[in-house]
């Protein structure tokens, strides 16, 4: 279950790091949502838009995973292909896991730092929210008070009028 809520009350569920809800009890934990490619493995992109080579889940061959010969071996490529770049032996990364794996350590580096991203962010944030009546003279004075007050987030609304 995923619900939203605002940062004072997400900083209190997780403090209780359980919630009743109804005749359950629920683990409080941050939702993390990370874009992933089935097509090339990696972060950031999704294959229906993937400009990658084609890269298989079990032994990081340039083929889909369906026509692999060697299912039964793991192997992350993203792991892999960072090792290429690193000199020393025993800074390596281990690639025997999959790259969908929750053993995954650069998934869960990469998980932990969005969640203190989140934290830093969210905590951080001024919201500021304006009906401008279509006044020109209230525009104008939008960019002075959005820097004057250090706003981050400015919602602007106007009232629907017919054209």
């Amino acid at each position: 279950m995923v619900i939203e809520v605002s940062p004072n009350l997400r900083r209190e569920l997780l403090a209780l790091c359980k919630l009743k809800i109804q005749w359950s009890i629920r683990k409080v934990e941050d939702f993390v949502s990370i874009t992933r490619c089935l097509k090339c493995l990696g972060f950031g992109n999704i294959a229906r838009f993937c400009q990658n080579q084609q890269k298989c889940l079990f032994c990081t061959g340039d083929h889909h995973w369906k026509e692999c010969d060697n299912k039964h071996s793991k192997c992350c490529s993203n792991c892999a292909k960072a090792n290429t770049y690193i000199h020393d032996d025993n800074r390596k990364t281990n690639i025997n896991h999959s790259a969908f794996s929750k053993e995954y350590p650069t998934l869960r580096r990469i998980v932990t730092s969005h969640k203190q991203d989140r934290l830093l962010d969210m905590d951080s944030l001024a919201f500021a929210q304006i009906n401008t009546h279509h006044c020109k003279a209230a525009k104008a004075h939008l960019s002075p008070y959005t820097h004057n007050n250090k706003v981050d987030v400015l919602i602007i609304q106007e009232p629907w009028r017919p054209f």
